[in-house]
């Protein structure tokens, strides 16, 4: 019986929830948005001021938020960007890109101005979108229900309604939602931790479509070089789930509680009937598609993909950790 974890490239470690950071001076423990603030400067979605503050109550401006959510769930195509003459050229092109602006107040005359509510909840909106999030779960009239509904533009109310569902936007003491009122700094980290966590979630409710993708673009690569085509394995999945939400606590083949990483396989029942198995993990990456490429340009990595002893795969993904598990049952 043979079982080996290949080694790993820490392509970009993110030290987030990991490992923790201490708040600002001038976010003191007990703020309402202090493990937002830190939480999201860890993983590097927001910063402080050059005076070394956060300033958490200082409105945020367009520019800075469509900046913080293309840094955040698009980092590699904003990469791709070109630099401009402004600081938030790259992002307000890649802004464009992906529509992220679409239906809301927002132009380039405009980005410098602080960001109001109503269009803060139609990038959300957008952005999830582009993020390939199902929202045609998300219905429900309940937002219809702040007293100042009436005076919000009707445009806005898909949304608003859906970033309300979500429990990324809440209301406004009085009942109201506020619509034209701008948001803080310690407003915007609290939204991008909870748009990650919707996001999360709703890749955690397609792992099937997750190992499909990258199954294709797997077995592309295999043909290539003259071998068999892998086979989607259930219970492998559930492994690779098990293993990708670990990597978010340990990035690591050896699991959170020290045993190797493929004993996940014993508790599924994976690894029955089976000879050999692998893992491959990454992080950072956005899509199956630069994930396998990052793996097929590391030795060991590409090695597992590319084992003639190999029959089954799964793979998963807990936000952008991504665990991809092999067994071979002859």
């Amino acid at each position: 019986m043979k079982r080996f974890c290949a080694l790993f490239l820490a392509f970009a470690l993110l030290t987030g929830t990991i490992a923790g950071a201490a708040l600002f001076p001038d976010v003191p423990q007990e703020h309402w948005a202090a493990q937002y603030i830190s939480a999201a400067n860890d993983q590097g979605w927001v910063q402080g001021m050059e005076d070394g503050s956060y300033a958490p109550g200082q409105n945020l401006t367009a520019a800075q938020f469509l900046s913080m959510v293309c840094n955040a769930f698009f980092p590699e195509r904003l990469a791709e960007e070109p630099q401009g003459a402004a600081w938030f050229s790259p992002s307000w092109s890649l802004s464009q890109r992906l529509g992220l602006s679409q239906g809301s107040g927002l132009s380039q005359t405009n980005l410098s101005q602080p960001i109001s509510r109503n269009d803060m909840a139609q990038v959300i909106f957008n952005a999830l979108i582009a993020a390939d999030v199902d929202l045609d779960h998300i219905a429900g009239d309940e937002a219809s229900g702040f007293s100042d509904w009436g005076q919000i533009p009707s445009s806005y109310y898909p949304a608003i309604s859906a970033s309300y569902r979500l429990s990324i936007l809440n209301g406004k003491p009085g009942n109201v939602f506020g619509g034209q009122e701008p948001m803080t700094r310690a407003e915007a980290a609290a939204v991008l931790c909870r748009m990650s966590d919707a996001v999360e979630k709703d890749r955690q409710n397609k792992p099937m479509d997750v190992s499909a993708q990258v199954l294709e673009l797997v077995n592309q690569e295999r043909a290539r070089e003259g071998l068999s085509p892998l086979a989607l394995d259930e219970k492998l999945t559930e492994s690779a789930l098990i293993r990708a939400g670990e990597l978010k606590i340990s990035f690591s083949h050896t699991r959170p509680d020290g045993s190797p990483c493929g004993t996940a396989l014993d508790e599924t029942g994976a690894y029955d009937g089976a000879s050999r198995s692998g893992e491959n993990i990454a992080v950072v990456y956005g899509d199956a598609k630069t994930v396998v490429n990052a793996w097929m340009d590391s030795p060991g990595h590409r090695s597992n993909i590319l084992d003639p002893g190999f029959t089954h795969m799964a793979s998963a993904r807990c936000g952008n950790f991504w665990a991809q598990m092999f067994i071979g049952r002859h």
